[in-house]
């Protein structure tokens, strides 16, 4: 218990560090810097450090690809062979960085591009856009042909493994650059946020499982686990969502204007649509609240399955943990399952309300910052 205990102590701080360092590199978008936390720094130097704050939370949570790989491999294929773990590595950074690297330039360095009135009827920021798109699909291809042909050397070659092992290996990586898309794009609250759902929900699952727990809901997979356990965590994970929402409304606005609309906009990081008048023709402010809690059920209703994924990946390979890397926790894939889940649903989410919200608006910077154009 107590070295469970201490690596517990050491997860907390470095998530800590983590998240500070998202929060100086929130530059354009948000607080951080402006608001005068860093005094000691000059303005015209903010950008350079805020865009350095960035590279470093994003370079430290990168290291994790190397273990990951290493825990995904010794799930799926079980050689431990150096040139698979490397290969794996490989595909996972590329996979999470480049198509980071793209949204982030212009983002921290407003650029002028060439084209004076745009390409083919398309602004400058259209086509940085397409641009990120078409990056990231085909590294995920390319990647997905290459983990499907890993497989071929697995000592687990069922057929379970051959479908899983490349949406995983690729679900991960997304959901890394998922992290990076939210915690910086958006808001580095936005961790916070989506910590609180999977720590919200997993505590109250826990103790209402034990203390009212008589449904298991898969006992082949995950026996401890019960549907009042999961309804009562869901429940609270949800709430601590919208309350979170609601007082970081409180302190980025003046409470007697707090609107449920500047509270989601704090929440999904746009102003997407009107939807409260769009619907009815009239303002009503309570379908903003609606749009959050239903966005909360989904993240809750990810943490369990995303518990419930990892543990199945698991038992389907007769592992106990995907590593020894976390003294008394297990791997990293055992702490973070449910948390990459979330992140990634809730990144898919986001960027799917900004890519609509830049379509309907025909204003591609609700996805990308703005280019400086001629």
């Amino acid at each position: 218990m107590g070295v469970r205990v201490k690596t517990g102590i050491l997860m907390a701080v470095f998530g800590a560090i983590v998240i500070t360092l998202f929060a100086f590199s929130d530059e354009t978008s948000g607080t951080s810097i402006k608001d005068g936390w860093v005094w000691w720094i000059p303005e015209s130097a903010h950008q350079y450090v805020s865009f350095a704050c960035a590279l470093l939370a994003i370079a430290i949570l990168s290291c994790f690809a190397y273990f990951i790989a290493k825990e995904i491999e010794n799930c799926f294929i079980g050689t431990g062979n150096k040139k698979i773990i490397g290969t794996i590595t490989f595909g996972l950074l590329l996979i999470q960085l480049i198509p980071t690297l793209i949204w982030m330039l212009p983002h921290y360095f407003p650029t002028t591009f060439l084209w004076e009135n745009g390409l083919a009827g398309l602004s400058s920021n259209w086509w940085w856009l397409i641009f990120f798109f078409i990056v990231g699909t085909i590294l995920v291809v390319i990647f997905l042909f290459v983990f499907i042909h890993l497989m071929k050397y697995s000592k687990r070659p069922t057929r379970f493994n051959k479908i899983m092992f490349p949406i995983i290996a690729v679900g991960i990586a997304i959901a890394f650059g998922s992290i990076y898309y939210l915690s910086i794009i958006r808001s580095w609250t936005t961790l916070i946020l989506l910590l609180l759902a999977v720590c919200g929900c997993d505590i109250m699952a826990y103790f209402s499982g034990v203390l009212f727990g008589k449904h298991k809901m898969a006992p082949i997979i995950s026996p401890k686990k019960s549907w009042e356990g999961a309804i009562i965590g869901g429940i609270a994970g949800a709430a601590l969502v919208v309350l979170f929402v609601f007082l970081f409304g409180l302190v980025n606005h003046d409470p007697t204007q707090l609107t449920s609309t500047n509270a989601a906009v704090q929440f999904f990081g746009i102003q997407f649509l009107s939807i409260d008048e769009w619907c009815w023709g009239a303002p009503n402010q309570w379908i903003w609240w609606l749009a959050i809690s239903i966005v909360a059920i989904v993240l809750v209703i990810a943490t369990i399955f995303g518990d419930l994924l990892f543990s199945l990946l698991k038992r389907r390979n007769n592992i106990k943990d995907f590593s020894n890397a976390l003294p008394g926790h297990g791997g990293f894939l055992d702490r973070m399952d449910a948390f990459l889940l979330v992140v990634f649903t809730f990144g898919i989410i986001m960027l799917g309300i900004a890519l609509f919200t830049a379509i309907y608006n025909n204003e591609p910077s609700t996805v990308f910052p703005n280019f400086i154009e001629q």
